[in-house]
């Protein structure tokens, strides 16, 4: 039996400590079926239990994270409320922690507080030993891999270690023998590191005429991290196209490519999209996070409202749940949201994707390829050959894909799609372009729900000030007696921004007899309105403006993606 180095000061040592698998089992995250196949799967791949239940979806980081509190008797502390100290990071670097996976953070008297992934790491505890001077106390902490990750790289400056391997490509031009210790290679390793610690979504490499410019979109937005000199460019440019698997040769045409980087302890995949431009070859780099893609209903910010619609609606048997909003408004995170709660051994859930960007364990996907015969309306007849119980289509395209994805909500199937429409009520229009008749939507399509993301306020910074006249105006609120509303500040969380973060303002619409009727009679969109309102629902900007109040979101966040002139008239 391994000894844990350090104890808690009010631990006992010398007890021997129950196996994770167990742990999990008694609290009921794992059943004995499970704990067998990642068992077989540790042996296999040599990894840690935790690691591979987290990557097989067996079990969340926060229940491995407990249960391994649990374990060795250390506690778990939330590292987004950790300010970094000068004086612990100065025990050890950046690159030690990364290597550690321990980064030390407070120094109170003679006492270090070190947060670290893996407590039974002997090795690790070994080397900070030799690290400390005598007389320093170390204070363990728990957290999870990936926060670790975001806070070493946060705390000893992600963005200044790749300037630094910029720096080393004018130093040191010639080849190394070992690839891996190219400047090359560690410079585009810390575009991503830093890229993946600031949250971004894409990464953004666009060559002009005496640079490149380097913008990464983080909660939606551009931001410029960087400046390149035109002379480093063909290097980079390079290593991006092996790592892609893209042909380097090749710079006239377009290219796509993907590679996956091992990055805080979870596999990350990485799309790659090159496009010839005046100045050179624009790359643009999708990063496909599962941890971020693969969130609970109630991790996304609907309302506790809309929460309980949208459960209520997945239980019904059979019919089409549409959503709506423009590309970049969550859809396909929400829909996976949905599955996640259906998914049970009594069912059969199929998805047809292009392309298939998240692997959802327990659930059969299929890549559409319309190259090869497989667009959506031909994997749809195909997929209801196959026995399903639920049936999710990527995106409906055209009439066939329409009218195909109506059948299987006609013949006793739950069917979840997407639309590009402005919002829930543009549905049905939509589909009559799709020359589907209002007959056929009326008693099939059983709700439809619009939704955007729009950033929110950083919990660190963030204030509340009464809110102006024009706000109130919006608000239908008087300006006499103005409500408090959240506003960005800006901080070294949230990088001087304001906004960490993005939160779903949705509005979701069941579709019952009375709206049924209207739509087989092709109400126009007032019409329909008015009578949801009559039946409590609630639009996106209103949803907004509760979210607003709540100090979630700033006014200019919601204004930049909701129009917010759809509010309805004040009721008397």
């Amino acid at each position: 039996m391994s000894v844990v180095p350090f104890q808690r000061e009010d631990s006992p040592g010398g007890k021997i400590r129950p196996l994770l698998g167990d742990l999990l089992c008694a609290r009921g995250i794992l059943n004995q079926d499970q704990l067998r196949l990642a068992l077989h799967e540790q042996k296999q791949r040599h990894d840690l239990l935790g690691r591979i239940l987290v990557r097989l979806r067996f079990a969340r980081e926060e229940d491995i994270l407990q249960s391994l509190s649990d374990q060795t008797g250390y506690p778990v502390i939330d590292l987004a409320q950790r300010v970094p100290e000068a004086e612990a990071l100065e025990f050890w670097g950046r690159d030690e922690a990364l290597v550690l996976k321990a980064a030390p953070v407070a120094m109170e008297n003679s006492v270090l507080s070190i947060d670290m992934a893996d407590p039974l790491d002997l090795r690790a505890f070994d080397h900070i030993r030799r690290l400390l001077p005598e007389g320093v106390i170390p204070r363990l902490y728990l957290t999870s891999e990936s926060a670790l990750v975001e806070y070493i790289n946060h705390a000893y400056g992600a963005a200044r270690n790749f300037h630094h391997r910029l720096s080393e490509l004018e130093q040191e031009p010639a080849l190394r023998t070992a690839e891996e210790e190219h400047p090359v290679v560690r410079a585009v390793d810390a575009l991503l590191d830093e890229a993946l610690a600031a949250g971004a979504s894409d990464i953004h490499l666009e060559p002009e005429e005496q640079s490149v410019r380097v913008r990464i979109r983080i909660d939606g937005v551009l931001q410029v991290l960087s400046l390149i000199h035109r002379g480093h460019w063909p290097m980079l440019a390079q290593r991006l196209k092996v790592m892609a698997g893209m042909d380097i040769v090749d710079s006239r045409n377009i290219q796509d490519g993907r590679f996956t980087k091992n990055a805080a302890g979870r596999q990350v995949d990485f799309r790659v999209s090159i496009l010839p431009t005046l100045h050179g070859e624009n790359i643009v780099i999708r990063i496909l996070d599962q941890n971020r893609a693969l969130l609970p209903l109630e991790g996304l910010g609907f309302s506790n409202a809309h929460q309980a619609l949208l459960r209520g609606l997945i239980q019904r048997p059979e019919g089409m749940i549409i959503l709506t909003g423009p590309t970049g408004s969550g859809k396909t995170t929400t829909l996976y949201a949905l599955l996640q709660l259906l998914n049970t051994r009594a069912r059969n859930i199929m998805t047809l994707e292009d392309p298939v960007e998240y692997e959802l364990p327990g659930i059969r996907q299929t890549q559409v390829k319309d190259q090869f015969g497989l667009g959506f309306a031909e994997g749809v007849r195909a997929v209801l050959r196959q026995d399903p119980d639920v049936v999710l289509i990527g995106e409906i395209r055209d009439p066939d894909t329409a009218q195909m994805g109506l059948r299987a909500a006609m013949t006793g199937n739950q069917v979840f799609s997407t639309l590009h429409t402005q919002d829930c009520f543009g549905v049905f229009p939509r589909l009559r372009e799709f020359g589907l008749s209002s007959g056929l939507m009326s008693g099939n399509i059983i709700a439809a729900v619009g939704q955007r993301l729009v950033r929110t306020l950083c919990p660190q910074c963030r204030t509340l000030a009464p809110a102006d006249v024009e706000t109130c105006r919006l608000l239908r609120e008087n300006p006499a007696n103005p409500p408090m509303i959240g506003t960005a500040k800006g901080c070294l969380h949230c990088r001087g921004e304001g906004y960490k973060g993005r939160i779903v303002v949705a509005e979701v619409l069941p579709i019952d007899a009375e709206l049924d009727e209207l739509i087989s009679q092709e109400a126009p969109r007032p019409v329909l309105q008015k009578a949801a309102r009559q039946k409590g629902f609630i639009g996106m900007a209103e949803d907004g403006f509760a979210k607003l109040k709540a100090g979630l979101i700033g006014i200019e966040s919601l204004m930049t993606e909701v129009d917010l002139s759809t509010v309805p008239p004040a009721r008397s």
